[in-house]
């Protein structure tokens, strides 16, 4: 099917149209695993894979198996041809050297996934879009609004960076959100580090008794991996609250920072202008089927923003 279509995007379709999924099975501990929608990863790896034609590969090497194939071998060479030539992209698309100013930001918010950066090329001029991974594996009508021009997205988030600097009011609805959000974010922390530290406290009693069991090493080294999780985990814990101070700017520096906006951004080649603004948002929402787009900001984005325009004059 993939010989005939050259593209993974069109066979997964057909798959999905039949209803195919992939091996189903059940695990020793009685978890069932596989079964899923084909998409063009899952697909890309399954046509790739040496056991259905007879063969197995351990540790870079290939070993004939004890199994029966059942793709002949010039099939199976002819789809790796053809695979080679396209990529993984399978044939349905052009990959993009350079990412998008929001890739790694925007979310389609219909199916709850992120969005890549892509490009098509038509004559001498290059159109960029943001696409829903969801629908950039299983086909464009996965998703009710699988695409939204890339220039047109970036610009209204600009623009609206921009509006939230001039308008006063604006300005300071969304400085109380953020204060509010960061104070929110603070008691989710330190509920976790509370519950981290009673769990490390346990853990350590627990050691105590083991140590005066005999055959007792294996759970001793349990605990032990458990108490080092637990005390990283506490560890990236403090290094979040120190960066929830968002109460604590001053509303002069955070009329400067929006004020210096502007200059930063146009001072920036295309390439570094992804750097603002992932330090100032946390995520852009793209609800295409609503007419929606909502920026979600940092809780510390406002002092990220003043740290990069501290050295702007």
């Amino acid at each position: 099917m993939y010989l005939e279509r050259k593209s993974l995007l069109d066979v997964v379709k057909e798959l999905q149209r039949r209803g195919w999924v992939t091996k189903r099975w059940t695990t020793k501990e009685g978890k069932i695993r596989g079964g899923v929608p084909f998409d063009k990863n899952n697909l890309y790896y399954f046509l790739r894979n040496m056991v259905s034609i007879g063969k197995v590969c351990y540790q870079d090497e290939i070993f004939a198996g004890e199994h029966t194939a059942i793709v002949d071998q010039e099939l199976f060479d002819q789809v790796q041809q053809l695979l080679m030539r396209h990529g993984q992209s399978g044939g349905s698309g052009i990959r993009v050297k350079n990412s998008g100013v929001l890739s790694g930001l925007i979310r389609c918010r219909s199916c709850d996934c992120a969005m890549t950066h892509t490009y098509t090329a038509r004559v001498a001029k290059r159109y960029r879009y943001y696409v829903c991974v969801r629908a950039q594996k299983r086909g464009y009508d996965a998703c009710p609004s699988p695409s939204i021009p890339a220039e047109e997205i970036e610009r209204f988030v600009v623009d609206q960076i921009r509006v939230i600097g001039q308008d006063p009011a604006l300005l300071a609805t969304s400085v109380a959100e953020i204060v509010k959000r960061a104070e929110e974010d603070a008691q989710k922390l330190n509920h976790e580090a509370r519950l981290l530290t009673s769990q490390i406290h346990a853990a350590y009693g627990e050691l105590l008794q083991l140590a005066i069991q005999p055959g007792s090493a294996d759970r001793l080294a349990t605990v032990q991996h458990e108490i080092d999780k637990h005390q990283k985990r506490l560890g990236e814990i403090r290094q979040q609250l120190e960066g929830l101070t968002s109460s604590q700017i001053a509303s002069g520096e955070v009329e400067q920072a929006f004020a210096k906006f502007d200059p930063l951004w146009n001072a920036m080649s295309p390439l570094d202008q992804h750097d603002p603004l992932r330090l100032l948002i946390e995520r852009v929402d793209y609800h295409g089927d609503a007419g929606e787009i909502e920026l979600h900001l940092h809780p510390g984005g406002i002092q990220n923003l003043i740290a990069q325009t501290e050295e702007t004059p």
